[in-house]
Protein backbone atom coordinates (compact mmCIF):
# COMPACT_ATOMS: atom_id res chain seq x y z
CA UNK A 1 0.00 0.00 0.00
CA UNK A 2 1.26 3.21 -1.24
CA UNK A 3 2.24 5.99 1.43
CA UNK A 4 1.07 9.61 2.13
CA UNK A 5 3.38 11.46 -0.55
CA UNK A 6 3.39 15.40 -1.92
CA UNK A 7 4.21 13.47 -5.27
CA UNK A 8 2.24 11.14 -5.45
CA UNK A 9 -0.88 13.43 -4.62
CA UNK A 10 0.20 15.73 -7.56
CA UNK A 11 0.31 12.53 -9.81
CA UNK A 12 -3.51 12.11 -8.95
CA UNK A 13 -4.49 15.18 -9.40
CA UNK A 14 -3.08 15.63 -12.40
CA UNK A 15 -4.46 12.07 -14.02
CA UNK A 16 -8.00 12.85 -12.55
CA UNK A 17 -8.18 16.45 -13.89
CA UNK A 18 -6.74 15.21 -17.77
CA UNK A 19 -9.67 16.35 -19.43
CA UNK A 20 -10.41 19.98 -18.18
CA UNK A 21 -13.77 20.75 -17.88
CA UNK A 22 -16.64 23.83 -16.87
CA UNK A 23 -18.31 22.58 -13.81
CA UNK A 24 -22.32 23.34 -14.00
CA UNK A 25 -23.52 26.34 -11.51
CA UNK A 26 -26.34 25.41 -9.37
CA UNK A 27 -28.81 27.67 -9.16
CA UNK A 28 -29.21 28.30 -5.56
CA UNK A 29 -27.69 26.39 -2.29
CA UNK A 30 -30.97 24.66 -1.32
CA UNK A 31 -31.05 20.54 -0.90
CA UNK A 32 -33.89 19.18 -1.73
CA UNK A 33 -35.73 15.87 -1.02
CA UNK A 34 -38.32 15.51 -3.61
CA UNK A 35 -38.40 12.41 -5.25
CA UNK A 36 -40.26 12.94 -8.38
CA UNK A 37 -36.79 14.30 -10.00
CA UNK A 38 -35.77 10.96 -10.04
CA UNK A 39 -38.48 8.92 -11.75
CA UNK A 40 -37.41 8.72 -14.78
CA UNK A 41 -34.23 7.88 -14.22
CA UNK A 42 -35.53 4.73 -11.68
CA UNK A 43 -37.08 3.63 -14.64
CA UNK A 44 -33.95 4.03 -17.11
CA UNK A 45 -31.98 2.05 -14.31
CA UNK A 46 -35.29 -0.87 -13.70
CA UNK A 47 -34.47 -1.10 -17.54
CA UNK A 48 -30.60 -1.98 -17.75
CA UNK A 49 -30.39 -5.81 -16.73
CA UNK A 50 -27.12 -5.71 -17.50
CA UNK A 51 -24.37 -3.09 -18.22
CA UNK A 52 -20.51 -2.72 -18.08
CA UNK A 53 -18.89 0.90 -16.55
CA UNK A 54 -15.12 1.52 -17.07
CA UNK A 55 -13.28 4.21 -15.65
CA UNK A 56 -10.45 6.03 -13.50
CA UNK A 57 -10.37 5.93 -10.00
CA UNK A 58 -8.36 7.83 -7.08
CA UNK A 59 -8.70 6.96 -3.70
CA UNK A 60 -7.30 9.62 -1.21
CA UNK A 61 -7.85 8.69 2.49
CA UNK A 62 -5.08 9.66 5.38
CA UNK A 63 -3.09 6.37 4.74
CA UNK A 64 -3.66 6.08 1.31
CA UNK A 65 -3.47 7.38 -1.97
CA UNK A 66 -3.92 5.16 -4.87
CA UNK A 67 -5.40 5.12 -8.21
CA UNK A 68 -6.43 2.58 -11.05
CA UNK A 69 -8.32 1.18 -13.49
CA UNK A 70 -12.10 0.10 -12.39
CA UNK A 71 -14.17 -2.35 -14.81
CA UNK A 72 -17.48 -2.76 -13.67
CA UNK A 73 -20.02 -5.89 -14.70
CA UNK A 74 -23.17 -5.86 -13.74
CA UNK A 75 -26.41 -8.08 -13.83
CA UNK A 76 -29.71 -8.51 -12.33
CA UNK A 77 -27.83 -12.04 -10.75
CA UNK A 78 -24.52 -10.66 -9.73
CA UNK A 79 -21.74 -8.42 -9.93
CA UNK A 80 -18.08 -8.41 -11.10
CA UNK A 81 -15.65 -5.44 -10.25
CA UNK A 82 -12.09 -5.57 -11.36
CA UNK A 83 -9.74 -2.82 -10.26
CA UNK A 84 -6.14 -3.23 -11.94
CA UNK A 85 -3.15 -0.73 -12.98
CA UNK A 86 -0.83 1.22 -10.99
CA UNK A 87 -2.00 0.20 -7.54
CA UNK A 88 -0.26 -0.36 -4.95
CA UNK A 89 -2.16 -3.79 -3.89
CA UNK A 90 -2.21 -6.01 -7.59
CA UNK A 91 -5.23 -6.22 -9.19
CA UNK A 92 -8.13 -6.98 -7.35
CA UNK A 93 -11.50 -9.27 -8.34
CA UNK A 94 -14.89 -8.26 -6.46
CA UNK A 95 -17.74 -10.95 -6.89
CA UNK A 96 -21.03 -10.25 -4.86
CA UNK A 97 -24.69 -10.57 -5.10
CA UNK A 98 -27.69 -10.49 -2.43
CA UNK A 99 -26.34 -13.40 -0.48
CA UNK A 100 -22.33 -12.74 -0.43
CA UNK A 101 -19.05 -11.18 -1.56
CA UNK A 102 -15.88 -12.44 -2.16
CA UNK A 103 -12.82 -10.91 -3.42
CA UNK A 104 -10.11 -12.28 -5.08
CA UNK A 105 -6.43 -10.35 -3.78
CA UNK A 106 -2.70 -10.27 -5.84
CA UNK A 107 -1.73 -13.70 -4.39
CA UNK A 108 -4.58 -15.42 -5.63
CA UNK A 109 -6.06 -15.48 -1.99
CA UNK A 110 -9.80 -15.74 -1.88
CA UNK A 111 -11.86 -13.74 1.30
CA UNK A 112 -15.33 -13.95 1.61
CA UNK A 113 -18.10 -13.03 3.60
CA UNK A 114 -22.13 -13.72 3.71
CA UNK A 115 -24.88 -10.67 3.40
CA UNK A 116 -26.39 -12.74 6.87
CA UNK A 117 -23.68 -12.00 8.68
CA UNK A 118 -23.61 -8.25 8.02
CA UNK A 119 -20.26 -8.47 5.33
CA UNK A 120 -21.41 -6.62 1.98
CA UNK A 121 -19.23 -5.60 -1.19
CA UNK A 122 -17.60 -2.20 0.31
CA UNK A 123 -16.79 -3.85 3.86
CA UNK A 124 -15.01 -6.36 2.78
CA UNK A 125 -12.91 -4.62 -0.32
CA UNK A 126 -12.04 -1.81 2.46
CA UNK A 127 -10.84 -4.21 5.11
CA UNK A 128 -9.02 -6.41 2.68
CA UNK A 129 -7.67 -3.18 0.42
CA UNK A 130 -8.24 -0.43 2.58
CA UNK A 131 -9.56 1.48 -0.34
CA UNK A 132 -12.95 2.62 1.35
CA UNK A 133 -15.01 2.89 -2.07
CA UNK A 134 -18.74 2.87 -1.57
CA UNK A 135 -19.88 -0.09 -4.06
CA UNK A 136 -22.96 -0.56 -2.39
CA UNK A 137 -24.39 2.48 -3.18
CA UNK A 138 -22.17 3.38 -6.04
CA UNK A 139 -24.38 1.10 -8.29
CA UNK A 140 -27.09 3.81 -7.79
CA UNK A 141 -25.29 6.50 -7.63
CA UNK A 142 -23.21 6.19 -11.08
CA UNK A 143 -26.70 6.19 -12.56
CA UNK A 144 -27.08 9.47 -10.88
CA UNK A 145 -30.00 7.94 -8.43
CA UNK A 146 -29.80 7.75 -4.69
CA UNK A 147 -29.93 4.39 -3.12
CA UNK A 148 -33.95 3.82 -2.60
CA UNK A 149 -33.31 2.30 1.01
CA UNK A 150 -31.66 5.25 2.40
CA UNK A 151 -32.66 8.97 2.76
CA UNK A 152 -30.77 11.38 0.83
CA UNK A 153 -30.64 15.18 -0.42
CA UNK A 154 -29.83 16.22 -3.17
CA UNK A 155 -28.83 20.39 -6.00
CA UNK A 156 -29.60 20.52 -8.99
CA UNK A 157 -28.07 23.69 -11.25
CA UNK A 158 -30.07 26.00 -13.73
CA UNK A 159 -30.24 23.46 -16.36
CA UNK A 160 -32.25 20.84 -14.43
CA UNK A 161 -28.85 18.86 -13.88
CA UNK A 162 -28.63 16.88 -10.74
CA UNK A 163 -24.97 18.28 -9.53
CA UNK A 164 -25.17 17.47 -5.90
CA UNK A 165 -25.75 14.26 -3.45
CA UNK A 166 -26.13 13.64 0.16
CA UNK A 167 -26.28 10.10 1.35
CA UNK A 168 -25.29 7.77 4.15
CA UNK A 169 -22.41 10.52 5.19
CA UNK A 170 -21.37 10.75 1.57
CA UNK A 171 -21.44 14.18 -0.19
CA UNK A 172 -21.53 13.20 -3.90
CA UNK A 173 -20.73 15.22 -7.04
CA UNK A 174 -21.44 14.97 -10.49
CA UNK A 175 -20.57 17.05 -13.47
CA UNK A 176 -19.20 16.76 -17.09
CA UNK A 177 -22.46 15.31 -18.07
CA UNK A 178 -22.43 13.66 -21.53
CA UNK A 179 -24.16 11.04 -23.89
CA UNK A 180 -23.86 7.57 -23.44
CA UNK A 181 -25.39 5.59 -26.27
CA UNK A 182 -29.07 7.67 -25.29
CA UNK A 183 -28.14 7.74 -21.31
CA UNK A 184 -27.29 11.24 -20.40
CA UNK A 185 -25.08 10.63 -17.25
CA UNK A 186 -22.11 12.48 -15.96
CA UNK A 187 -18.77 11.77 -17.09
CA UNK A 188 -16.94 12.37 -13.54
CA UNK A 189 -18.35 11.80 -10.21
CA UNK A 190 -16.43 12.75 -6.91
CA UNK A 191 -17.78 11.04 -3.54
CA UNK A 192 -16.88 12.87 -0.36
CA UNK A 193 -16.75 11.05 3.35
CA UNK A 194 -15.79 14.27 5.65
CA UNK A 195 -14.83 12.85 8.69
CA UNK A 196 -12.58 14.04 11.81
CA UNK A 197 -10.86 10.66 12.43
CA UNK A 198 -11.39 8.71 8.52
CA UNK A 199 -11.61 11.23 5.37
CA UNK A 200 -12.35 9.74 1.92
CA UNK A 201 -12.51 11.53 -1.22
CA UNK A 202 -13.17 8.88 -3.91
CA UNK A 203 -13.14 10.66 -7.87
CA UNK A 204 -14.23 8.67 -11.12
CA UNK A 205 -13.45 9.24 -14.82
CA UNK A 206 -15.63 7.49 -16.81
CA UNK A 207 -14.18 6.08 -19.73
CA UNK A 208 -16.90 4.28 -20.86
CA UNK A 209 -20.74 2.54 -20.97
CA UNK A 210 -21.82 -0.54 -22.95
CA UNK A 211 -25.18 -2.33 -22.73
CA UNK A 212 -26.03 -5.68 -24.77
CA UNK A 213 -28.03 -4.87 -27.48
Amino acid sequence: MSNRHPFVGILLIVLLSACQHIEPQQNNSEWLTDETTFVQRKTDFASQSAWQYSAKVGVVTEQVQEQANIIWNYSDQANSVRLFGPLGIGQVKLEFDQYGVQLSDSKGILHSGLASEGVNAQKLLADITKLPIPIDALAYWLFVLPDPDHAFSYQQDEQGNVVGLKQLGWQIQFSDYRDYAGNRLPRRLTATRDSQTDPVTVKLVTKGWQWPQ
